[in-house]
């Protein structure tokens, strides 16, 4: 059963008036990371509203936020340390998701590299 609160599509900005209604408490992790997805790329038209309804939720997605960050997928690392980590840095509560961050910063791929994940990663080490 699709649910009105995940987008079915790049351009299902309706969702997002369900999500913003939606309470956090009553998503499921499935749900969270399934949100998250439309992160991957931020030209979709539900990325930026999606990035927005975490952000002041970061505090109970970091563990969502550890599975990207060590997926192979250097844009989608990219954009969820750029539009829900950053700004997000003294929230930062779980010791794996700084050494994640860390070592982004330290040791990327090349196509981390490409992308600017270690860029941004040392942004975000900077200010803890």
């Amino acid at each position: 059963m699709h649910k009105n609160y995940i987008p079915n599509a790049k351009d299902d900005i309706n969702a997002l008036s369900f999500l913003e209604r939606k309470d956090f408490a009553e998503l499921e992790d499935m749900e969270i990371m399934c949100l998250l997805t439309w992160t991957q790329d931020m030209h979709w038209d539900v990325s930026h509203g999606i990035a927005q309804y975490f952000l002041p939720r970061f505090a109970y997605i970091q563990q969502q936020i550890i599975e990207i960050l060590q997926s192979n997928d250097a844009e989608w690392k990219f954009n969820v340390l750029e539009f829900i980590v950053k700004g997000n840095e003294e929230k930062i509560t779980v010791t794996e998701l700084h050494d994640v961050i860390k070592n982004l910063a330290f040791t990327p791929t090349l196509f981390e590299v490409e992308c600017e994940v270690d860029v941004i990663a040392k942004e975000i080490l900077a200010k803890l």
